[in-house]
């Protein structure tokens, strides 16, 4: 299961908890500001930040690269920001919008 599965928290105690009973499961600490950003890059726990779509920027994304980790954001929904998160090389992202975030990353 833990090779499979991925659990998302703004807290950071709660990836905490999850590493001690699933070490090898992906945590994915959720953010929406820049003091839990820089917070979470110290944390051991976390293996991938995602962050609020305001936060999304090249600053932000190599600073978590840096760290070690994937950098992920949410929620983005409109063709300027899938095509941003795009053409920044971001690792993952969540959005409402599928058929439009194939199409775009297909290239089309």
């Amino acid at each position: 299961m833990a090779d499979v599965t991925s659990v998302s928290s703004y807290y950071f105690g709660v990836l905490e908890t999850v590493e001690n009973e699933f070490p090898d499961m992906t945590k994915i600490f959720l953010s929406e500001n820049e003091v839990d950003l820089a917070e979470a890059q110290d944390r051991d726990v976390i293996d991938e930040i995602s962050v609020d779509k305001e936060l999304m920027t090249e600053e932000n994304l190599a600073a978590v690269h840096e760290s070690g980790r994937k950098f992920g954001a949410w929620t983005l929904n409109s063709e300027e920001d899938i095509r941003a998160a795009v053409k920044m090389g971001i690792d993952s992202y969540f959005t409402d919008e599928g058929a439009l975030a194939i199409s775009i990353e297909k290239g089309e």
